[in-house]
Order: C-alpha cells, then structure tokens, then sequence
C-alpha cells in the first residue's frame, strides 16, 4: 500500500488498510502460489448471513457478562483488559466495557469465531488513564471513550477487570466529584474451570 500511496500518513494508511483488507484477504487466500492453511482459507469466503449473540461467555477461564446483562446481577463481569503494542514497542492495556457478544460461523465444520464489542475507554494519560507512579495503580475515567471504530476483539484476547469506586471523602466535595470520574482497575484472577455453557442466546440476521 505504501508503494502506491507514498505520500499517505500512518493514520490514512490504516483507514486504506482496514478499507480493502477483505478483498485483499480473498484475492491472497485464493492465489494458489500463496501457501495458505485451509481453515484461513474457508475464513477468508466471509462469515454466514446469521450471527448468535450471547449474554454471557467463558473464555480463558472467566465468565464474562454483556454490561446490560451483568447490571441485574450482583458481580460485575463485564470489565475487560487486552495487552496493545504501541508504536514504541512498549506495552500498555486497554480497558473497556462489554456490550456485546457475537459469534460468527464460517464455511467448514465448526468454523465458528466469538467477538467481543467493548466500549473502550480513552487511554490518554491524565484523561481517560492514570496510573501511579509508585504503587503502580491503575484508574479510568468512566465518562472517557477512546476515539476508534474499531471495537471487536476476539474473545480469546479478552482478560478480566473489576473497576470500583473510591471512598468519598465527607469535606472534600469539589475534589471528591472530580474523584467521582475515575475508578480503579483490578485485575481478576482466572478461574480454574474449563467450560460452561453459553447463558443465554439469539439469532440476529444482518
């Protein structure tokens, strides 16, 4: 894409990118000279018409809740954490809330892919992030968004956080309602288990 477009930025190169990958995709997946597996193969003919969603997932040995579903329960299971490499090659997380769950079947035999749809919090350091400096402590602003379309993950990227408020202080009001923004992160722990049964499904024809 650079060769035909030298003069394009890193931010349009991803649009151009993201734009054309499924035509690219197919057209490599189907030149034979190409060595390619063929479940790669059956992925790149494009999901079918029908979609499942689900209420509830296990995957990496946590059980996870969509935000609208986890709110009548008295867990939270709908915090999620995924690894990023950024382009300093250093690693930082984002954080997010689960809205959805999709799973999306390919051609083949049990071809089937589970996505994750999250709002992803803004990881700009002082405003959507903080961490401390000593104890390492990470908080986020609930009313952040970060500014992407891209808002699927696999599931098996998916790691499990719990965000909690911090103890209002009863003289402090102005500083406690700037406090009121953030929360703290806490990571869970992963549970031993395997596999559960999906909680709760429906079919959507897109």
């Amino acid at each position: 894409m650079m060769k035909d477009n030298p003069s394009i930025n890193h931010i349009e190169l991803g649009s151009l990118r993201d734009t054309n990958f499924v035509e690219w995709f197919n057209k490599y997946a189907e030149d034979h000279s190409n060595v390619v597996d063929d479940r790669i193969v059956r992925l790149s003919y494009l999901p079918c018409r029908v979609a499942k969603r689900y209420k509830g997932y296990f995957v990496n040995g946590f059980k996870f809740h969509t935000k609208e579903y986890g709110n009548s329960k008295s867990t939270m299971n709908s915090g999620v954490w995924v690894w990023r490499t950024s382009n300093e090659n250093d690693m930082t997380d984002y954080y997010g809330m689960l809205e959805e769950i999709i799973e999306l079947e390919y051609f083949g035999n049990e071809n089937k892919v589970v996505l994750f749809k999250c709002h992803w919090y803004d990881t700009t350091s002082n405003n959507g992030i903080r961490v401390h400096p000593r104890l390492k402590l990470v908080e986020i602003n609930q009313k952040s968004k970060l500014n992407t379309s891209d808002k699927f993950i696999l599931a098996q990227q998916a790691q499990q956080v719990y965000y909690t408020d911090f103890p209002k202080h009863p003289i402090r009001h102005s500083r406690s309602r700037v406090r009121g923004e953030w929360r703290a992160v806490c990571k869970i722990k992963a549970r031993s288990r395997i596999d559960v049964p999906h909680l709760e499904e429906h079919d959507d024809n897109d």
